[in-house]
């Protein structure tokens, strides 16, 4: 008879198997545990449960062996649906486990219950003390945060593009001088993967990207749009094109845009990219190519495409939080995602064309896979929303009273949220961003990126 258990630990605390067959604990104690199955269990030869230690960040696996196990009454409700079980367990290390789980378990719910997050936080992991939090003022203008180099991405700098030289508008883009070292040097370089002389101090302009990854509303107007191209295409500069997600209302006058596009590029005789953030666009992408290879009777793998489809940050997926340095335990596993698995990049490239992709600089070592790498530095997304929290606080005072916006006034032109500043965080658009202080600080780390496979930069403003 078990004794004092614990009912429905989270599955990533308590884990358990049964002859290799994943089962669900459903409560725990010192003398065994009970699970539940969805069959009549046989004989089962050993079970394997796996205990989370919270301060090593890190599984114990107990194997059992020598055990009893009786089948329970299961009540009316759930008699057509399980079986539950019991399995008394006679193992000092298994009692062992169960203390030490149940002490951290007890001790989180506690803190949870009893203290904020901050608290919860400094008491689970290396989270700075508690103290006075202070906050950026308008004055401070965080000189450590560098944007993008030409990620022209909001209605402000679309307006300041069309205006002024490029030249003019690098020389008021802080991030730019502080990652490269320098003004903008007119020359142009070789848009080449093996060209990477000019990484870091000394980076020479050769590429705009224009639109936002995060917001459809702060996408340029058609007329701006192509305006924008006309200027970029007689500065011989690349051009890449940034989408965000697509709701369902956008999908018509998307397409319609993108066939606009790929007309234009067709009349100049050149390509654009475009980064997608949503596998409607991939779709809608590779059927633009795929009409224009069958109207010129080419395979698509044969023919120039006008326009080149790169992965991008939204779907371009990984773990990234300016809290992660305060996190114990082994981090390494962060430095991959899927697209490390050579499938599906191969996947990507036969199905949508896709041989670019997006990634940020987010405070931590990543593995970049073969292929086109771009890097967007030194902010990093950490959360968007599309019911954007900024503009329900400006609305209605409370950023919980939120809706999806079709129109809006860009008060993000004027407003952001702002965080402590030992968080290294701020709010902007309907998203929030990280900064990468570590790359700030030392700027010539950009060439071991390129060593790891980046072959361009994509540099944002604050």
């Amino acid at each position: 008879m078990m004794k004092n258990g614990i009912s429905m630990i989270p599955f990533g605390l308590l884990s358990g198997f049964m002859d290799g067959k994943e089962i669900r604990i459903i409560e725990l104690a010192e003398e065994g545990f009970r699970f539940r199955l969805s069959e009549k269990a046989a004989s089962p030869e050993s079970f394997l449960v796996c205990f989370y230690d919270m301060e090593q960040a890190d599984y114990h696996e107990i194997e059992i062996r020598n055990y009893t196990i009786e089948e329970d009454n299961v009540s009316s409700e759930l008699v057509e649906f399980c079986m539950e079980y019991t399995v008394l367990v006679n193992s000092e290390s298994y009692r062992q486990e169960v203390r030490k789980l149940q002490g951290q378990y007890s001790r989180y719910i506690r803190l949870k219950l009893e203290d904020d997050d901050e608290e919860l936080a400094r008491a689970l992991t290396e989270y700075p003390e508690k103290k006075p939090v202070n906050y950026y003022s308008l004055e401070e203008r965080q000189n450590y945060s560098l944007e993008t180099s030409i990620e022209i991405d909001r209605p402000e700098l679309y307006r300041e593009y069309l205006q002024n030289d490029i030249k003019q508008l690098i020389e008021q883009c802080y991030e730019w001088k502080r990652i490269t070292g320098n003004q903008l040097d007119s020359n142009k370089q070789n848009d080449s993967p093996d060209n990477k002389s000019n990484i870091g101090h000394g980076l020479n302009l050769n590429r705009i990207y224009i639109g936002n990854q995060f917001c459809h509303l702060l996408f340029p107007d058609e007329k701006e749009l192509f305006m924008m191209l006309e200027k970029a295409y007689k500065e011989s500069l690349g051009i890449t094109i940034a989408f965000s997600y697509i709701r369902e209302f956008m999908l018509k006058p998307i397409e319609e845009l993108i066939n606009r596009l790929a007309q234009w590029c067709k009349e100049k005789d050149t390509c654009i990219e475009i980064v997608i953030n949503d596998w409607a666009m991939a779709d809608i992408i590779a059927k633009q190519n795929a009409e224009l290879a069958i109207k010129k009777s080419e395979a698509i793998n044969e023919m120039r495409q006008y326009l080149i489809p790169c992965l991008g940050i939204l779907l371009n997926k990984r773990k990234k939080d300016p809290r992660f340095p305060y996190k114990k335990g082994d981090k390494s596993l962060y430095s991959q995602n899927n697209l490390n698995a050579d499938f599906y990049r191969k996947y990507l490239q036969s199905e949508f064309g896709i041989q670019r992709y997006e990634w940020e600089s987010c405070g931590y070592e990543q593995e970049f896979p073969q292929g086109k790498n771009s890097l967007h530095l030194p902010y990093y997304q950490t959360n968007t929303s599309q019911y954007c929290p900024l503009y329900a606080i400006c609305t209605t005072g409370n950023r919980g009273i939120q809706h999806l916006v079709k129109e809006c006034s860009h008060y993000c032109s004027i407003y952001r949220l702002s965080y402590p500043k030992h968080l290294n965080i701020t709010g902007r658009f309907n998203s929030l961003f990280g900064i990468d202080k570590e790359l700030l600080n030392h700027p010539e780390k950009i060439k071991a990126y390129a060593n790891a496979g980046i072959d361009r930069l994509v540099i944002g403003w604050e």
